[in-house]
């Protein structure tokens, strides 16, 4: 086999590839779909191809989801510096600037799950919910390499790594067969698979990666008692705000599940721990078929659920509900009229769990009086509820309309892009043309409004937008006429 280019990790499939510029430098990712952003951060040592199970099945849920390769790994730039834990997180937030989105759905899995703790800490907004594969918090992960005998033994390969040159080598050598090693040695039995064992190999062997990874794992050891470290420290100790979902594989022998499920005394915002059994170090590539429903119902805004009493015998708290750091339950954050989060104390309306589905009649008349109302982000759940108990036949008429009021959403909030992309998605599931409108829905007047909304957002002179512009009829008038 010979020296891999950088094209041998642009690897084909629904998604398209593409190069962002962030923080002074350019990265390579995979991009798929159209709605919120969901950005996926891989881990060592990987490239962004390890949430391929997961993108399709974001876009397929209507989000817009986003893999790079982080600084130093696959097409992305290679620079010499820039490997501490300030830089990396300024380069994440820069992505979801640069995707033209004020926040995202931050998803991380090992060191792309530690840049994720740190990007919701350092830039809490640009994190609207967090999830972390296989990584607890870095405050947590420390303090059980220093004070419990198991954890620090399974993390002893990291003081090999602080040696000059000689950890690069062994990477790379007889074609990356220690990176296969040690894929298969924090997984649990039967993985990686001889694709994935065969494209990660490759991955390390281009220019510069070997080198690049290892100074992630070189600045955290040697920042310890340097003014960056002991300042990262004082600044990861404020916790994160933002919405947080734990997943960790219960057989995961590089970090123990033990060591993951103190992280809750980090989080400040609502909380679940999800252990998943018989599963290693990389659950979103083992066990995808159970990661990717967990995920998708808290990018969405539900709970991740699935922990039980497997959750509660590794320390973490009860699902279902939002807990402080003792695992008391709180009572809901309030948001604001778009639905936005909103501080405990702020007022404002309170989260509600999600709606019971209405019967499709009242639903739309509950739907239309919200988005008279303003509140096209009430009107998307009640939408969204019917969509989820809808027959076959009808999911999609549903599913777009839901879409429809997500994207009025996005435009009340500000967020042009993410407006458009999604009131021409609802608008071309809500299809006039489909016969006789169930429900007396005005179909052709909401597809008409949606894609006229759109246009105007991506004119060239962007246009004002009233609080009339988000007004619209879901119901056809007496007569038959919208």
């Amino acid at each position: 086999m010979g020296r891999p280019q950088e094209s041998s990790v642009l690897v084909e499939g629904p998604w398209t590839h593409r190069d962002i510029s962030a923080n002074g430098a350019r990265f390579h990712a995979a991009e798929i779909g159209q709605g919120p952003l969901v950005l996926l951060l891989h881990g060592f040592p990987e490239f962004w191809w390890s949430w391929r199970h997961q993108l399709g099945a974001l876009a397929n849920a209507g989000f817009r989801a986003v893999a790079p390769d982080l600084r130093g790994y696959g097409a992305s730039d290679k620079p010499p510096r820039g490997y501490d834990v300030f830089t990396l997180a300024a380069d994440v937030a820069g992505m979801v600037r640069a995707l033209g989105e004020r926040d995202a759905v931050v998803v991380g899995s090992d060191w792309g799950g530690l840049l994720a703790w740190v990007v919701a800490t350092l830039h809490p907004g640009v994190v609207s919910r967090l999830v972390t594969v296989s990584m607890p918090h870095p405050l947590q992960l420390r303090r059980a390499a220093l004070l419990d005998g198991r954890q620090r033994q399974a993390s002893a390969y990291t003081l090999g790594f602080q040696l000059p040159w000689l950890p690069e080598r062994r990477l790379v050598a007889d074609q990356g067969a220690a990176v296969e090693g040690l894929l298969r040695g924090w997984a649990a039995p039967g993985w990686p698979d001889r694709e994935a064992a065969r494209r990660y190999r490759a991955a390390m062997l281009l220019p510069g990666v070997a080198h690049s990874s290892l100074e992630y794992y070189r600045w955290m050891f040697r920042s310890l008692p340097r003014p960056d470290g002991l300042r990262a420290a004082r600044l990861l100790g404020r916790g994160v705000t933002a919405p947080t979902l734990q997943l960790h594989g219960a057989l995961d022998r590089c970090v123990l599940a033990a060591t993951a499920a103190g992280s809750n005394r980090y989080v400040r915002g609502p909380y679940d721990w999800c252990l998943l059994e018989g599963v290693g170090h990389y659950p979103h590539e083992e066990a995808p078929e159970r990661v990717n429903p967990v995920l998708l119902r808290w990018a969405a805004g539900g709970v991740g659920g699935g922990a039980g009493e497997a959750g509660r015998r590794a320390g973490g708290p009860s699902v279902g509900r939002d807990r402080d750091a003792r695992g008391r339950p709180r009572s809901a954050r309030p948001r604001d009229p778009t639905g936005r989060p909103l501080p405990r104390d702020a007022g404002g309306d309170p989260v509600l769990p999600d709606p019971p589905a209405l019967p499709p009649v009242e639903a739309v008349a509950e739907a239309e009086r919200l988005i008279a109302a303003g509140q096209p982000f009430r009107a998307h759940e009640v939408l969204e509820a019917v969509w989820k108990a809808a027959p076959g036949a009808e999911r999609e008429l549903w599913r777009g309309l839901a879409q429809v009021a997500v994207g009025l959403t996005h435009v009340q909030r500000g967020n042009a892009a993410g407006g458009v992309a999604l009131l021409r998605r609802g608008s071309a599931l809500v299809d006039p043309d489909r016969g006789a409108p169930p429900y007396d829905l005005a179909l052709d007047s909401v597809a008409t409004q949606a894609r006229s909304l759109a246009e105007r957002l991506t004119a060239a002179d962007t246009p004002t937008i009233g609080a009339a512009d988000l007004r619209m009829a879901l119901r056809q008038s007496p007569g038959g006429k919208s």
